[in-house]
């Protein structure tokens, strides 16, 4: 057989090919008989504070769908219409699974609403994220500013803080004062003097060092206001 013959021959099993893979496909798309690429499960990774199931809920996935025909961008959108969610992804896992990934915002505090009716929690980036009626449990009370009104600079300072996991239970509030800087309180805690809240942020990485080193509440108070230099007053 010459070259072009069997140039020939194998361009029509090519076009064959192709059109059973083609035929495959739709059938498979439009075919609801057939469970080649039903839903069977959706997986969830990422969550803290959104339950799972309410994820699922939100994605609007229904299984048994075929697969290939969910739209999975209004799901996304469905998703991140949570205040909790930072980020999310949703992908295809063929044959059967679609798999959801979310990052969440950081709690970093709570405050009371303008209304002082409600509590506001907020999350590392400014947005609040629940409002209930009692304030929660667990996070530093954010005072001297009120709801909506945290400045980047205060946010940043919330942030180190969370980040170093200073809050609850040895502290229970930082507030926010134009003539006293930002100052950490407990009941039973030393209150602590971090300077304004542009220069503040840069100690509190100082100050976690400093209660991993001391028995803080053998102490009154603690000034990390002077630069490279803590001031310590025993009780």
């Amino acid at each position: 057989m010459s070259e072009g013959g069997f140039a020939s021959k194998a361009l029509g099993w090519g076009v064959v090919i192709g059109g059973v893979v083609i035929v495959a496909g739709v059938v498979a798309l439009y075919s609801p008989s057939l469970c080649l690429f039903d839903l069977r499960d959706i997986t969830v990774s990422g969550t803290r504070e959104v339950p799972p199931d309410r994820i699922r809920h939100l994605a609007g996935l229904r299984v048994g769908d075929n697969i290939l025909r969910l739209d999975l961008s209004a799901a996304r959108d469905r998703i991140a219409s949570d205040p909790w969610i930072r980020r999310v992804d949703v992908h295809r896992l063929l044959p059967h699974t679609v798999s959801i990934s979310i990052v969440e915002h950081r709690a970093v505090g709570f405050l009371r609403a303008v209304d002082d009716e409600t509590w506001i929690t907020v999350s590392e980036s400014g947005l609040g994220v629940v409002r209930a009626v009692s304030p929660p449990s667990g996070l530093l009370e954010i005072r001297g500013v009120r709801w909506p009104g945290l400045h980047a600079d205060e946010l940043r300072v919330l942030e180190a803080l969370a980040a170093n996991a200073i809050g609850p239970p040895l502290f229970a509030a930082v507030e926010f004062s134009e003539a006293n800087g930002v100052r950490l309180y407990g009941v039973d805690a030393p209150a602590v003097s971090l300077g304004p809240a542009n220069e503040a942020w840069s100690r509190i990485d100082t100050l976690a060092a400093l209660l991993d080193a001391i028995m803080p509440n053998d102490y009154q108070t603690i000034d990390l206001t002077l630069s490279g230099e803590a001031v310590l007053v025993p009780r």
